[in-house]
This record gives C-alpha cells, sequence and structure tokens, in this order.
C-alpha cells in the first residue's frame, strides 16, 4: 500500500500538531516505506489555482497580505506555502494512485477541511480534499467521509461555489459543531457525544447514506479527533469499517490522517492513533490482494 509522504509537509515554522506530526507518524512507519508526491507538484499548483482565490493563494505563498497568509491561525513565513502545496500534492497522489490500481492509499497530510475559497481556517490552509475531488469529478462521483471531530463546512462551501456539489456528496460524523453547514441530501452532518452513538453513524453512514453502486472514489478524512469523547478503540474500528466496505465495493480510497492533537493525550499517543489508521488500511489492502 502507498503512503505518501515528504519532509516539506513540515516546511512550515509554524509550531503545531497539525504542522508537525506528519514528520513523527512518517518516523514511526519508516522514512523508507514513505512514497514522495513530487510528481504531482506542477498539477497541484495549477490546481490550487483553480479552489482558491488567487490574491488568497498568493498571499500564502509571498505573505503579500498577511490577514490572509496568517488566516488559518499559523503565524506566516515562506514555508507554510511550500507545505500546503505539498501536502495538497500528497493528497492527490493519493488518489491517483488509488484509481490507477482500483485500491486504498494514503497521506500524511493533514490541515484540509476547514479551509475556504477565499482564506484559510481553523488550522487548514488549502482544501486539499475539494482539490482532490475538483480533479476528478467530471469523470466519477465522489464521497467525502469527513470523520474528524468537527464539520467540513469549508469543503462544502467550496463544493457549492465551485459548482461540483451536485457530483459530490458528503457525510460528517461529528462531536463539535465547530464549522457546520446547512445540510441537504447530498451533504450530511451527524452529531455524536459517546462510543455507541459514533458506531452507530458510522454504520448508517457506510450501510444507508453511500451510494456503493454508483460512487467512483472515496475521499476519507480520517480524523483522530474524537477522542477522548471517542475511545481510540472505537475509531480504530472505525477506520477497519470504512475500508473493508471499500474494498468490499471495489471502489478506490484516498485517504488523509485530519486531526488529532496533543491537548489530550502524548505525542505517541497521537501518533499511534494515526498509524492505527495506516495499519486498518493495510489490513484490508492485504485481504484485498488474497481474495
Amino acid at each position: 500500500m502507498k503512503i505518501f509522504y515528504h519532509k516539506n509537509y513540515n516546511a512550515a515554522k509554524h509550531e503545531s500538531d497539525t504542522t508537525r506530526k506528519s514528520e513523527h507518524i512518517a518516523k514511526y512507519l519508516g522514512f523508507e516505506n514513505m512514497t514522495s508526491p513530487d510528481y504531482l507538484l506542477g498539477v497541484t499548483s495549477c490546481t490550487i489555482l483553480d479552489i482558491h482565490d488567487s490574491t488568497y493563494v498568493d498571499s500564502v505563498y509571498r505573505g503579500t497580505n498577511m490577514d490572509l497568509a496568517e488566516s488559518q491561525g499559523f503565524d506566516w513565513d515562506a514555508g507554510l506555502g511550500v507545505s500546503a502545496k505539498w501536502s495538497t500534492a500528497g493528497m492527490l497522489a493519493a488518489c491517483d494512485y488509488a484509481l490507477i490500481n482500483k485500491t486504498i492509499a494514503g497521506t500524511l497530510s493533514t490541515g484540509l477541511h476547514h479551509a475556504k475559497y477565499y482564506h484559510g481556517e481553523g488550522y487548514c490552509t488549502f482544501n486539499g480534499l475539494v482539490a482532490a475531488a475538483h480533479n476528478y469529478y467530471k469523470t466519477r462521483d465522489i464521497c467525502i467521509l469527513d470523520f474528524d471531530a468537527h464539520c467540513g463546512g469549508g469543503t462544502v462551501s467550496m463544493l457549492n461555489l465551485l459548482g461540483m456539489a451536485d457530483k459530490v456528496s458528503q457525510y460528517d460524523i461529528c462531536t463539535s459543531d465547530y464549522d457546520e453547514y446547512i445540510p441537504d441530501e447530498n451533504h450530511q452532518i451527524i452529531s455524536v457525544s459517546n462510543d455507541r452513538q459514533y458506531m452507530e453513524a458510522v454504520h448508517t453512514v457506510l450501510n444507508e447514506k453511500v451510494d456503493w453502486n454508483n460512487v467512483g472514489l472515496i475521499l476519507y478524512n480520517a480524523g483522530t479527533d474524537p477522542y477522548p469523547t471517542v475511545r481510540h478503540e472505537t475509531l480504530y474500528k472505525r477506520d477497519r469499517m470504512v475500508f473493508n466496505e471499500c474494498i468490499r465495493n471495489n471502489v478506490p480510497c484516498a485517504f488523509t490522517i485530519a486531526g488529532g492533537y496533543t491537548w489530550s493525550q502524548s505525542m505517541d499517543s497521537l501518533v499511534q492513533s494515526h498509524v492505527n489508521t495506516v495499519r486498518a488500511a493495510e489490513t484490508a489492502v492485504n485481504r484485498q490482494k488474497v481474495s
């Protein structure tokens, strides 16, 4: 299974879990086991300009408007744009590999789903989920499973603004109402507050909401920040369910690690929670190989 990562994911000088944890995860998994998304950097640059306002993009890259450059909540430096572009490239590369090989692939990108068209928000600079959807929605229906603790309102707002909402569905399972949006038939929020409700919601989304007969690509925003409201063991079970359903229905899946923070746990615990997602994907892919 391919996991995409490059040291430039961590190019921003700003110190936070979002800007640093991917390096810790890659080190745990083995840098030699990571794949660089560098071959898609050119495509990524064009895609970012397709999905975000050019004034905002220029501000992130060059600091021309500091209010915009720091709108996601980070102190600006030139490395911020590098990090955001490489992280977006990782999401596109995971999609590319998953679609070509009809399998699951992932990226250690994080900080995607709150970013809006005109600015960043909630530690998210460029919206890599929208970037991925933009590059593939014309040839297939796409479903975003946003299982971060927070709602993916940035993504939904951009899908609507860019005219993609009819081809890209989204289902959020949230333990927080941050960045909530007005739901419709294809973009829905399920709010939960404990493990039992969480697993019931996962079952509902996978078995009643996702149109497996027609969806051509799953984008999985695999947040671990529902912890501590939801136990790590439950989140691992969630990941196994998602990946197993993708394999069972022969639908390619590209996942990213999304939210997870050290305010409620150690860095070792945080890393392990994201590694659990990778291991769940590996298990599903290995099952696919022998079936």
